[in-house]
Order: C-alpha cells, then sequence, then structure tokens
C-alpha cells in the first residue's frame, strides 16, 4: 500500500516526543564523535542516530538573547558544516509517523540576513528506496523565534519513515550559501 507524506504544521507535534540535543553531553559548541539518542517510555522506545560520517555536527545551545540564527532562547541545537548534500541526517530505529524541528542557517558575517532561503526536509520511507521532500520559504533572521518549523507526516499515521535529512539553501542569487545548517529540538510521533 502506497503512502505519501505530507508537510505538517508544528501544532501537529503537540503532544510529541521531543529530543534535547543537550542531552548528549556535549559541550556547548563542541562537535559530537558519536551520538545515538536512545530514550522513550518503556512501551515505546526509540533511538535516533546522528549522522556524522558526512560532515561535522556542533551540540549548542542557542544565547540567552536568542538570536542565533532566530531560534528561541537557551532552546538546544545541532549545527552542522554544509560540506555534504544534506548536512544534518538522522536515522531511527524505530520507523516514525512524523518528525519536525525548526531549521535555519549561518552564513558568513551578516550577510546572509534578510535574504531568501529554502528550508528542505526530505524523508526514507522504510519500506522502500522512497524519498519525499518538503520545504518552506524562509527570510534569515536572528530575531528570537523567526526560524521557520518544517515538518512531515505519513498520511495515514503509518509509522513509515526511517530517515531524515535537514538542509537549507539560498532561494534566490544574492543569498550566501550557508556555513552551517542548524536545527533546535526535534519533534516526532512514534
Amino acid at each position: 500500500m502506497a503512502h505519501d507524506i505530507v508537510a505538517a504544521e508544528e501544532s501537529a507535534f503537540d503532544p510529541g516526543y521531543f529530543v534535547d540535543w543537550k542531552s548528549t553531553g556535549v559541550g556547548n559548541g563542541d562537535p559530537l564523535d558519536r551520538f545515538t539518542c536512545s530514550f522513550g517510555y518503556e512501551d515505546d522506545p526509540q533511538a535516533i542516530a546522528v549522522d556524522i560520517d558526512a560532515t561535522t555536527v556542533y551540540v549548542d545551545r542557542a544565547n540567552r538573547a536568542g538570536t542565533l540564527a532566530g531560534f528561541a532562547a537557551n532552546c538546544s541545537l545541532i549545527r552542522a558544516d554544509n560540506n555534504a548534500m544534506a548536512p544534518i541526517h538522522l536515522v531511527f530505529a524505530q520507523p516514525v509517523s512524523a518528525a519536525g524541528a525548526h531549521v535555519s542557517a549561518l552564513t558568513w558575517g551578516r550577510g546572509g540576513l534578510g535574504k531568501q532561503y529554502q528550508a528542505i526536509l526530505t524523508a526514507r520511507m522504510a519500506d522502500s528506496l522512497q524519498r519525499y521532500t518538503v520545504s518552506v520559504p524562509f527570510r534569515l533572521s536572528n530575531t528570537p523565534g523567526e526560524a521557520p518549523f518544517i515538518g512531515m507526516q505519513v498520511e495515514g499515521g503509518a509509522a513509515l519513515v526511517s530517515e531524515i535529512w535537514f538542509d537549507v539553501q539560498g532561494e534566490t542569487y544574492g543569498s550566501p550559501a550557508p556555513i552551517q545548517v542548524v536545527i533546535d529540538e526535534l519533534w516526532f510521533h512514534q
């Protein structure tokens, strides 16, 4: 039976599970050398692996003013160097039916602020090699809370997504390429 993946609003994840990246125990700004986050309730365990083979991934926290790429103050983040096809790659041990996060980018200096970008979320189905992509246009900002939310869900609620990738690309000529892609706490449904 074919299932489609569609865009999901932030409200679709309340209630839901989320990953606080600071639970890795890695200090602010330090790179991950490996990371698999295991958590959940006894009847609903989950493990999420952060792929660090293609790029360097850092754990961070938005500063108290919330001015890091438009994220809410003090939220936990992972930042990935933008030297891979899709810098943030997460693998679920148990497939999920929905996933999403606020996403933004860091550029050299302030050159990207105010420019148009596309937040991109790609999901791979566990039962096939088929991938689905959703995207959201946004204007890069350092204003707290302005990082856009991008999410996806399987129509019908079947837990079929085994991997996701987050990326950011310049939407127009003159939008500097991101040097890092950044997401805050990951929300998902089993």
